[in-house]
């Protein structure tokens, strides 16, 4: 199955696989938006087939889950379909996919573009040669995007005349974020307080992905696939660190300033795995919908299945992200490695416990994908495993 590629770095080509996954799921999200588009008389999308074959991951982004989230809420009535045609439209322009942009638009609800999250009830966008200027009733300017490009490298967008690119080793880029949206979108869930050092977020980050991206390569690549946008969160002190994501905000994660080196790995490669995951959600069912909640050690509490096997693949990956890193030229401290190791491999065990429990009568086919791969993965590396 398809899947077993999304389970860890080392199944089959898990890049291909996401590219070729997050591109259909982008021609569908156009299709189904163009589709509300006629039935309201007004302009749908049109697409050049070969610039889609090109896209490789650069529409896993919050511009595609924001226009996807309004698909499946109450973002279709004629009223509402200017918006949901916005923001399908500037996703568009900003993936290469339209040579241009010049429209107006009466918007219910927030529009997510490059890394910010634009509310006004009127919207002026303009844009063409690497450069968008959106704009209020009064033709004032709300936000001035431009293209960033490096040869070779996916390109991304940013704020004129600000600096907020992460250079995510030699494989992207990706831009630096206030994760606006969660108070529109997950109120429920708000966000924590900002980094107050935005560059040396970076310059910490930067300096993590390089030493990845130098001694376990397949891991970076695994990192490097499907983020867009980082969020920086303040350090929590006491040594602890906070990260997350959002299976409908695919391509962002949030994660804190003032981790460790290895926090930051731990970090960044759960976060990251949780992509993949999004991925094969949002193209099948991974656990059966009557699935029992059990206990999951990471919350102490009973949770839906699927959320027990959504962190086993994290932690699992994780697991072994620190096997490969002990066993490199990377400089670390041994006795943080023991202690992440031990810490990482209590959460897996007691997480596998579980699955093993209920995965024959409740995880289907799509989900098993998911968890045999990275399973045996970790026996083969040494994970202590119970039968």
């Amino acid at each position: 199955m398809i899947f077993e590629n999304l389970s860890n770095p080392f199944e089959g080509n898990f890049l291909r696989v996401a590219e070729r996954l997050t591109s259909k799921q982008f021609s569908r999200t156009i299709s189904a938006t163009n589709l509300h588009a006629m039935a309201c008389g007004l302009e749908t999308i049109e697409l050049d087939e070969k610039l889609l074959e090109s896209l490789s991951t650069r529409c896993w982004s919050p511009e595609i889950g924001s226009t996807q989230f309004g698909l499946y809420s109450d973002y279709t009535t004629p009223d509402q379909v200017p918006w949901l045609m916005t923001q399908a439209r500037l996703g568009c322009y900003l993936f290469g996919l339209l040579p241009s942009v010049e429209f107006a638009a009466t918007l219910p609800a927030p529009i997510a573009i490059a890394g910010h999250v634009i509310h006004a009830p009127y919207l002026r966008a303009v844009g063409s040669q690497g450069n968008l200027q959106l704009l209020d009733e009064d033709g004032q300017t709300i936000l001035h995007l431009e293209e960033t490009k490096k040869p070779g490298l996916m390109p991304t967008w940013k704020e004129k005349d600000r600096d907020c690119i992460v250079h995510w080793g030699s494989a992207s880029l990706c831009t630096m974020s206030k994760g606006e949206w969660v108070q529109y979108w997950e109120n429920e869930n708000p966000r924590g307080p900002l980094a107050s050092d935005w560059n040396n977020f970076r310059k910490e980050l930067e300096h993590t992905l390089s030493i990845l991206e130098a001694e376990v390569p397949h891991i970076y690549l695994w990192t490097s696939c499907l983020i867009k946008e980082v969020v920086p969160l303040a350090d929590p002190g006491d040594g602890a660190t906070n990260s997350r994501s959002f299976g409908l905000w695919p391509g962002q994660i949030q994660m804190s300033d003032g981790a460790t080196f290895l926090n930051q790995v731990n970090m960044l490669v759960h976060e990251c795995s949780h992509q993949y995951f999004h991925l094969a959600r949002w193209f099948d069912t991974l656990v059966e919908l009557d699935a029992p909640n059990v206990y999951s050690v990471l919350k102490d509490t009973e949770r839906p299945l699927e959320k027990v096997l959504l962190g086993f693949h994290a932690f699992g990956n994780v697991w072994l992200t620190l096997k490969l890193l002990s066993k490199s030229n990377a400089k670390i401290d041994v006795n943080e490695m023991e202690r992440q190791e031990i810490h990482v491999r209590n959460y897996v065990s007691a997480l596998d416990g579980q699955l093993q429990k209920h995965c024959s009568p409740y995880i289907r086919p799509a989900g098993q994908a998911i968890y045999f791969p990275l399973r045996t993965r970790l026996a083969e590396n040494g994970f202590p495993l119970s039968d």
